[in-house]
């Protein structure tokens, strides 16, 4: 079994899990510069890896990625920060809506269809 072979063999079956962990801890991903990260390994608390982004392509220096070409645990959470940070800026205001009184509205305040026309009731 060749080293990719070996990595692919045991490499995350789900890398969410991991991605969102180290994103989660608020600590692990530092920017280098515009499409360039810093991500600490979680099995080695010491070292770091370099994630970059050119014209849409993704590398990390991780010995996975190097093995591999696959895309890291660090890559996933470098575009899990990312897309975090960037739907948090892109929020902009927040419509209240009174559901016992007058239900749902729009931002210009048109009511939106009643939500008893979206509810299924149960048939006996």
């Amino acid at each position: 079994m060749n080293e990719s072979d070996w990595w692919k063999a045991h490499a995350w079956t789900d890398q969410r899990t991991p991605a969102l962990a180290i994103v989660a801890r608020g600590d692990q991903i530092r920017t280098l510069g515009p499409t360039s990260y810093s991500v600490r390994s979680q099995s080695r608390p010491e070292s770091a890896y370099t994630v970059t982004e050119v014209s849409g392509r993704w590398s990390c220096e991780c010995v996975f990625f190097r093995a591999t070409l696959m895309t890291c645990i660090h890559i996933v959470a470098v575009r899990y920060k990312n897309g975090f940070e960037k739907s948090a800026s892109s929020v902009g205001e927040v419509v209240c809506h009174d559901l016992l009184m007058r239900g749902p509205t729009c931002r210009d305040g048109r009511p939106i269809d009643p939500p008893s026309k979206y509810l299924r009731t149960a048939h006996a």
